[in-house]
């Protein structure tokens, strides 16, 4: 079985970089990748991107990067499929 391992990942206005960054996320060897976003309330198309590239996101007000990564980390704990844990 394969090792997995789930990326906490927070937006804002990131339409510029964002389908390079996840192609790279999704292209690391060795490890199944799972992709948890969320959205901290942006004003550009992230949200278009991050639905059409079919990662899993929610979106939320503007809670600057520490507090948008703690909700993250907050909810990460409902987002293991199949009771499988991912590697920290």
């Amino acid at each position: 079985m394969q090792n997995r391992v789930l990326i906490l990942m927070s937006t804002y206005n990131a339409e510029k970089y964002l389908v390079e960054q996840i192609k790279s996320l999704r292209e690391q060897r060795n490890v199944c990748v799972s992709i948890l976003c969320r959205d901290d309330g942006s004003t550009d198309n992230t949200i278009h991107i991050l639905k059409s590239l079919g990662i899993d996101y929610y979106t939320g007000g503007n809670l600057g990067p520490a507090r948008s990564f703690m909700d993250l980390v907050e909810k990460c704990s409902d987002s293991e499929p199949n009771g499988q844990k991912y590697l920290a």
